[in-house]
């Protein structure tokens, strides 16, 4: 999924919780942007791959798909339970970033899931492959619906406090 797809998910589900549970708006924020950013992973390991820091040829890699292993840990079973475990132990010590880290994570790896993602290999859909700026941009039917219902959703979660600003 794409950056953008996973900013949405993080902003979704953290106004859901700011709905319910009575945080801040900033909170939402922030559990977007730590969505987006779980994807540093590939970074990483694109680093340790090329031995080099480029970000336009770690992102050109992984949409592209000719990046072998283009995954750390935190994307596979070990890494779910691994990160579940430790949210358990950060809850006790602190609730509030132990639930903004979950919230972030959950939503970026339920989006990775072979359901939602379209890149995963054998999945048949119907990708537009583009390159804005030299970055190479893959943009699936499916995805472009997830998104978009996922700014309704977000913008449904924002309408109370529209309304009491108006």
């Amino acid at each position: 999924m794409q950056p953008s797809t996973h900013f949405a998910a993080g902003l979704f589900f953290g106004l859901a919780v700011v709905t319910y549970f009575g945080q801040s708006y900033w909170w939402a924020l922030a559990a977007a942007f730590i969505a987006m950013f779980v994807d540093i992973d590939h970074g990483i390991a694109y680093f340790l791959h090329y031995h080099k820091f480029s970000i336009k040829g770690c992102f050109n890699a992984c949409c592209g798909h000719m990046f072998p292993g283009g995954r750390m840990f935190i994307h596979h079973k070990n890494g779910f339970l691994a990160i579940t475990t430790t949210l358990i132990v950060m809850y006790v010590v602190n609730p509030f970033i132990a639930v903004l880290i979950g919230v972030a994570y959950y939503s970026h790896y339920i989006l990775d899931h072979r359901i939602f993602n379209p890149h995963i290999k054998g999945f048949d859909d119907y990708t537009i492959h583009t390159r804005p700026f030299g970055y190479l941009y893959d943009l699936s039917w499916r995805e472009v619906l997830i998104e978009l219902a996922l700014w309704i959703g977000s913008a449904w979660f924002l309408l109370p406090k529209l309304w009491e600003i108006i």
